[in-house]
């Protein structure tokens, strides 16, 4: 809890091992990707490298096989992910490559990933320039060239830092000395994960091929809609004209609750199912909260759940949890 108040006030630096990176080349790049995913390729590789955004990649049926962070390269588009995830991206993405000038490669282990988080996070790298959420910078870190990426999870100013594995330990070290002055604290993967939830940003657990990119209430960030078709195109642009779905992604709070909730739990409304919590955490300013898809008709603020074998209620909550307190709404920094 102690790591939390860190970055609420300062900068946390979290190592973050379970994060993959695609890089896609050749000479159809550009065009094959804009053809594959959510977000305008074209429009971010006309502004040159160091220009990026955040997207989806869909299955033919609107759903979502990964969040991305996307950056353009000299000669590359990277594509960030979870690692987890890097394997059914590249197999999705194959699906439709047929005789086009692109190359699929996983280069996960040539980087070492970094996340600095909180207020003071750009004050750690004055190498890099303010930059616009989710575009980047190479920047010279002791000696080392470092590719700086505007964005994060946890709603506050962030920072990600990709550094090729032989320099990542030199690279650490001077950040880590550096940022001293600004307060930083390095802290656990289980702290980012509840600073998340708090925020409200739909991370593994909530984007998966059973949810709808109007699910996850990240749409205006991760879709274009002035661009051309896209492979899942036609159910999202659907479901945005009419302006409804049937489920979506809200926070859940256990008043006075100390214990994390079951992840995976049923949610009912009486005795109607209504639901299911995708993500737990015991927040240092709020308890027992949590993630979950509701129906839309259950998923006001204030309506209160139960979890499938319980009594005691959850009460729906607006997200971001922490928008009452000074933290930044979601996507204003996030990925």
């Amino acid at each position: 809890m102690i790591e939390a108040e860190c970055v609420r006030a300062g900068l946390g630096w979290f190592r973050l091992p379970d994060r993959g990176v695609i890089a896609v080349r050749g000479g159809d790049r550009v065009r094959f990707l804009n053809g594959q995913i959510t977000q305008d390729i074209e429009a971010l590789a006309a502004a040159g490298p160091g220009a990026g955004g955040y997207a989806f990649v869909l299955t033919p049926q609107g759903r979502i096989v990964a969040d991305l962070q996307l950056l353009i390269g000299e000669e590359e588009v990277w594509l960030e992910c979870a690692r987890s995830r890097v394997g059914p991206v590249v197999a999705r993405l194959d699906r439709y490559l047929v005789a086009d000038d692109v190359a699929l490669v996983d280069e996960s282990e040539r980087w070492v990933r970094f996340g600095a988080e909180g207020p003071n996070a750009f004050a750690l790298v004055p190498e890099a320039p303010a930059l616009a959420p989710g575009h980047g910078v190479v920047a010279e870190i002791a000696g080392a060239p470092v590719q700086i990426v505007a964005a994060g999870w946890t709603g506050y100013p962030a920072l990600q830092l990709w550094v090729e594995t032989g320099a990542a330990d030199a690279v650490e070290r001077m950040l880590l000395e550096r940022g001293l002055r600004h307060g930083l604290v390095p802290c656990s993967l289980p702290t980012l994960e509840m600073l998340r939830i708090e925020a409200g940003v739909p991370g593994e657990a909530e984007l998966d091929e059973d949810v709808l990119p109007a699910e996850t209430g990240a749409l205006a960030r991760a879709v274009s809609f002035e661009k051309g078709c896209y492979t899942g195109q036609e159910v999202v642009a659907r479901m945005e004209s009419r302006g409804r779905m049937a489920h979506r992604l809200v926070g859940l709070l256990r008043p006075g609750g100390s214990a994390p909730l079951p992840v995976g739990g049923t949610l009912y409304a009486g005795d109607r199912k209504v639901g299911e919590l995708t993500s737990s955490t015991v927040s240092s300013r709020f308890g027992a909260i949590a993630l979950g898809f509701v129906r839309s008709a259950h998923a006001d603020p204030d309506t209160e759940l139960r979890l499938e074998g319980e009594t005691t209620p959850l009460v729906v909550h607006e997200l971001p949890f922490r928008a009452d307190e000074g933290g930044e709404e979601i996507g204003a920094a996030a990925s």
